[in-house]
């Protein structure tokens, strides 16, 4: 590694420089199809590339990075339909962080392993973060894969993570377990084993009490609406129904107070519990009830937020991953707000999207952002 560093450093940094974007431009470019196939369920690399319109296999050359987009003018080569710019916008987006990361490489004298690893890094944020935000969702595929290279890249350069010397913000990147034994693998291993406890425990409470007290979404029936139940679910008028397995949590609000249920019912354990007792679902005969309003669960923090923390523990390390938890809570619970205030009270947040910037801050800029609270609190 010492000789490709040599090589990319030297010559006034311009084949580093170069090596940085055009490596930016293609893993944007792959990160285009992991976007879009991922989620899917769709094979990374099976079939090629092809034309979402017209499904025609792209050809090699107009594939290239950015260049590719700009050949066509935008559109397909065969059935002239246009292309979304947002493919060359991305691509050209790595390219450029890419440059900048490289170029700081060069100045502070890093190791080449560690802008690699930084490389790694910000491409599994942004796959996160545009999944999360186009699906809601963010697949274990992608939150293994994350944590697997971590441990790999350690294996690969482990003075990387464990003793980097000078970081981006010219300081050793913090550790909770730097010094827990001779050993760098134990180290390591104590120190992501530490974070992935953080990252999955925390948000897994965080999920709990988030889905409990706000995982709810009310429909109001001013009017008046009807609601059926019978042993298999609940259905309003005209719409399909859903089984109670799917309703645990669901509530609603009786209009009619001479029938079997009266006022505020609520599901739990397989009963219906209102004010002058429960019923049982299993003996329910089918009846219609009329009510004024409907709380059907939501899951407001889904499983897949806690598997994407715990996977960014092998890359920040307890502190960092700490770090940026606090700051994704609160820039979501700001986002949730401002949706709440504008209208959008069933807008659901993008935890994934918070959590991946609050991340890149922090693995990049953590000196100076601790300099600054430092400077807050008199110190």
């Amino acid at each position: 590694m010492q000789q490709f560093q040599e090589v990319f450093y030297g010559r006034g940094a311009w084949l580093g420089l170069a090596f940085a974007i055009a490596f930016g431009g293609c893993l944007g470019s792959f990160f285009n199809v992991v976007v879009w196939r991922l989620p899917r369920g769709e094979s990374l690399s099976h079939p090629p590339s092809r034309c979402p319109a017209c499904s025609h296999p792209i050809r090699p050359w107009h594939n290239l990075p950015i260049f590719g987009w700009l050949i066509l003018g935008g559109r397909c080569y065969d059935c002239k339909q246009p292309f979304s710019p947002r493919y060359a916008i991305i691509e050209a987006t790595f390219a450029i962080v890419f440059g900048l990361i490289g170029w700081l490489g060069c100045r502070l004298g890093l190791p080449l392993e560690l802008v690699l690893i930084h490389f790694l890094l910000i491409s599994f944020l942004y796959g996160a973060a545009a999944i999360d935000i186009a699906h809601r969702r963010l697949p274990d595929k992608l939150n293994l894969s994350c944590g697997l290279l971590a441990v790999a890249a350690f294996c690969a350069a482990p003075t990387a993570f464990l003793n980097p010397g000078e970081t981006f913000a010219g300081l050793p990147r913090p550790l909770l377990f730097s010094n827990l034994a001779a050993s760098p693998l134990i180290s390591y291993l104590a120190e992501a084993a530490a974070a992935v406890f953080l990252g999955a425990s925390f948000l897994l409470l965080s999920r709990w009490l988030v889905n409990r007290y706000a995982g709810q979404q009310k429909h109001l029936f001013p009017q008046g609406q009807v609601l059926h139940l019978d042993v298999a679910g609940a259905r309003l008028e005209g719409d399909e129904a859903l089984p109670w397995k799917d309703l645990q949590g669901f509530q609603f609000q009786v209009a009619d107070e001479s029938g079997l249920l009266r006022g505020e019912v609520s599901f739990r354990d397989g009963h219906l519990l209102h004010g002058d007792g429960k019923v049982e679902i299993a003996t329910l005969t089918p009846l219609s009830v009329n009510i004024h309003s409907l709380s059907l669960p939501r899951e407001a923090l889904g499983l897949g937020d806690a598997k994407f923390a715990a996977a960014l523990g092998p890359f920040l390390g307890f502190p960092l991953l700490f770090a940026s938890l606090f700051v994704a809570v609160f820039t979501a619970l700001g986002h949730a707000l401002t949706m709440r205030f504008c209208g959008r009270r069933d807008y659901a947040v993008p935890f994934g999207l918070h959590l991946a910037l609050a991340a890149a801050l922090w693995a990049f800029a953590w000196p100076w952002l601790l300099t600054g609270f430092g400077h807050l609190l008199g110190r």
